[in-house]
């Protein structure tokens, strides 16, 4: 379930004007079409990690990790700091905490459970929210031409 809702999730975001409300924090978020790029990515990353499943535990954790960092950092913090509820924020507290909750609770209940399986979830999750700011980070420097926006 946690693709779907991931998708509902991005519906949200747009809906609410994720891009112009990250351009007024400050946040470096270049446009719309890296945004759909990068939401396209986390599907992918979604389906694959979840057709892993228990054959890979830490792989098939790495979704949920994902949704709690995207949950807590992007949407909870700026919210509770801005004072008012940022674009995707209601999907991500209604949702997201919850359904990866229940995933975890169901890993450990099917024996999963090594902490070292966790954290690995968390460090790949983690490293996975960092990609596309390097990737931004780096473009000006690396890239051919003007990036796509």
């Amino acid at each position: 379930m946690c693709v779907p809702v991931y998708g509902l999730h991005i519906m949200e975001e747009l809906a609410f004007g994720w891009l112009e409300w990250a351009h007024s924090v400050g946040m470096m978020f270049p446009g719309w079409s890296t945004f759909y790029v990068t939401n396209a990515v986390v599907i992918v990353i979604g389906v694959t990690t979840a057709m892993l499943g228990w054959r890979m535990p830490a792989c098939s954790l790495v979704f949920p990790a994902l949704m709690v960092i995207n949950a807590l950092l992007f949407h909870l913090l700026p919210s509770l700091t801005g004072g008012h509820p940022n674009p995707g924020c209601i999907s991500a507290m209604v949702f997201f905490l919850p359904l990866a909750a229940l995933t975890f609770r169901e890993a450990w209940r099917a024996g999963v459970r090594a902490w070292q399986t966790y954290a690995a979830a968390a460090l790949l999750a983690g490293g996975l929210q960092l990609w596309p700011v390097l990737l931004l980070e780096l473009s000006p420097m690396l890239a051919a031409g003007p990036a796509q926006r």
